[in-house]
């Protein structure tokens, strides 16, 4: 079963960088890089104590200045402002990350106008509280970057872990790396090749796809019951409309002339009809139908009605049923049964037809004569 493409956007908000001048801003990032691999204790030298202040040369010459894992204010805002606005920048991230990791992330996503991708919610999370939990995290911000839940981008580029960067070019894959933040680095790359592998720590994705949720969520559903159930609250909120057996022949006529409550005017100017006029819809409209009335509930009814039906066929005349009510139990089988019974559909009496003619009784035939439409009750035993 395919699901159609869809991606669900929690855009909390958009606004651009303040990028500080102030140098110090290196040195406050290499330190967060620090503290990364020192929670994951990955092979890395710098990794094995606990970070302690270091100075800015020192980090660049820890790092390299143009290492993908360093991230320098200059060169983020000299590539931002240079690069194809038509390229699509998106980090691929999951609540699995260290907050320390997921900040750095958050932080380059904003200096670089980058959108942050979620597979899905968390486990027994729903939408509500996992934009939540995204917020707790982001409570020291200013600003907030786009963030979507999007499985289909984690399926399109093959996303397994988390951070994985993506650039693309009218929806084509351009550049891939994973295992940094540092999305200017991917940027300045001439390399003729799109993936760059992984270049440092990677965590697994924590959330559920949101559309393998779906699928197991609609594949628990009992759709026959939910059918069964629709089907019963149809029948049992049915309005039917009860009216009084016809024990005499009564005939009476409905003028359905209409009065004119403003004047009618083509847009050339052309006068159609004048306020206070009276239309008669049968002068220009023909009512060629007869449509009957009837309780489907009634046997000795529903006999007569179909007698009847013959003798209108024979006139070359068409009859329309609509009944004005039936037994619930019965429900779909039932109006099938009598559909079949007379070979035609069969219709509810609604409201607006009762009002409209004036009708109180059944069986009664309706049709036009003479311009006028006529009920004709009509006794049936």
């Amino acid at each position: 079963m395919r699901y159609s493409s869809f991606v669900l956007l929690l855009l909390f908000s958009f606004s651009k960088l303040s990028f500080s001048e102030e140098s110090n801003w290196l040195l406050d990032q290499s330190q967060k890089l620090m503290k990364i691999a020192a929670e994951r204790n990955d092979n890395y030298s710098f990794a094995k104590k606990p970070p302690s202040p270091i100075s800015i040369e020192d980090a660049k010459k820890l790092f390299g200045v143009n290492s993908p894992l360093v991230i320098n204010s200059e060169r983020v805002r000299s590539v931002v402002d240079s690069i194809d606005q038509s390229q699509n920048k998106l980090i691929f991230v999951s609540l699995s990350m260290p907050n320390n990791a997921f900040q750095l992330i958050v932080d380059n996503a904003i200096s670089t106008k980058s959108t942050l991708i979620f597979n899905g919610i968390s486990e027994g999370s729903n939408f509500h509280s996992f934009r939540k939990e995204i917020l707790s995290r982001l409570r020291n911000n200013s600003e907030i970057p786009p963030i979507s839940i999007d499985p289909l981008e984690f399926e399109k580029y093959a996303v397994k872990v988390v951070p994985t960067i993506v650039i693309t070019e009218k929806n084509v894959l351009k550049r891939k790396v994973k295992g940094t933040a540092n999305i200017t680095w991917l940027l300045e790359r001439t390399e003729n090749k799109k993936d760059f592998g992984v270049l440092g720590p990677t965590y697994q994705i924590l959330e559920e796809s949101i559309v393998e949720m779906i699928k197991k969520r609609l594949d628990t559903i009992d759709w026959e019951e939910k059918k069964r159930k629709a089907v019963s609250r149809y029948w049992a909120n049915r309005e039917f409309i009860e009216l009084e057996n016809v024990k005499e022949a009564y005939k009476f006529y409905v003028d359905p002339s209409i009065e004119v409550t403003k004047d009618i005017i083509t847009p050339e100017g052309q006068v159609i009809a004048n306020k206070g006029d009276m239309i008669n819809p049968l002068e220009k409209i023909g009512f060629t139908k007869t449509y009957i009335v009837f309780d489907a509930t009634n046997i000795l009814q529903r006999e007569f009605v179909r007698d009847q039906i013959a003798n209108l066929d024979a006139d070359g005349a068409v009859a329309v049923l609509i009944t004005t009510r039936m037994e619930r139990s019965k429900s779909w089988k039932g109006l099938t049964e009598l559909e079949q019974y007379y070979e035609q559909p069969v219709y509810f009496l609604k409201r607006e037809i009762v009002e409209r003619f004036g009708l109180s009784k059944v069986p009664s035939f309706i049709y036009a004569e003479n311009k006028m439409i006529v009920v004709n009750e009509k006794p049936y035993q």
